[in-house]
């Protein structure tokens, strides 16, 4: 009978275990920036933008005081490469630079089809002040190449240039400075 409750203790607490693991989220790479949680920590009233738009036709001028963080900042969420299936696929360099001591961790793809070639964090001790994705696509009808910066306190910028086949080529920069 003792034995019998034991194992069931045994049996509870590694169920228990079990389900605990499984609401985790398996993140690869420890160094990179969660965009969703960029999504949580910037949607506030408070957290407004000021996006540019750079385009060969002019400039365009936009200001929103309650922007959708999900539509904002999802050319980021879609670049996340933080996945399991990635471990062995990018070669990960860091340095400290002397001058600041800002440690700075590359990850360069290591398969030229992988849509995020390579992706810089930097870091003040502790805290990433920067990031920059470099992302690229292509198929028969198109090459898509964007490089996604963004910077946690201040804002982000897109450069992206689409060359359609049988059509012109498109680019544009967006500035995006965050507010309040």
């Amino acid at each position: 009978m003792k034995h019998i409750g034991i194992f069931v203790l045994v049996l509870i607490v590694g169920f228990s275990s079990c389900q605990q693991s499984e609401k985790k989220v398996n993140r690869t790479f420890t160094d990179v920036l969660d965009f969703n949680l960029e999504i949580e920590r910037l949607d506030s009233p408070l957290v407004g933008l000021t996006k540019k738009v750079y385009q060969l036709s002019g400039i365009e001028t936009k200001q929103a005081t309650s922007p959708n963080w999900q539509v904002e900042l999802k050319p980021f969420v879609d670049a996340d490469f933080n996945q399991p299936a990635n471990k062995d696929k990018y070669t990960i360099t860091e340095k400290i630079s002397e001058l600041t001591g800002w440690k700075e961790i590359t990850y360069l793809s290591n398969d030229a089809e992988l849509p995020i070639q390579s992706a810089v964090y930097r870091y003040d001790s502790t805290t990433c002040i920067g990031a920059q994705l470099n992302v690229k696509k292509s198929s028969e009808a198109y090459q898509f190449n964007e490089q996604l910066t963004y910077f946690p306190q201040f804002g982000y910028s897109i450069d992206n240039m689409q060359d359609l086949t049988y059509l012109s080529r498109e680019q544009f920069h967006l500035e995006v400075d965050f507010n309040g």
